[in-house]
């Protein structure tokens, strides 16, 4: 599932961060948070249940 949302993090040159502890974890930084709504929303949609759903921490700096 990483790999998908990495791709589609660097079609829209989005600053973000593999974790070297866990290589499911990945680490954004943007203020474009409408853009990357849109990015994750397709993980989220209840016809993908069998994957499970991916974990989203939202940290304002």
């Amino acid at each position: 599932m990483a790999e998908k949302i990495v791709s589609q993090l660097e079609g829209a040159e989005m600053e973000y961060w593999l974790s070297e502890e866990n290589n499911e974890e990945i680490w954004v930084r943007t203020k474009r948070f409408g853009q990357l709504k849109n990015i994750l929303k397709p993980f989220f949609d209840i016809r993908g249940t069998r994957n499970g759903f991916p974990t989203v921490l939202l940290y304002l700096d």
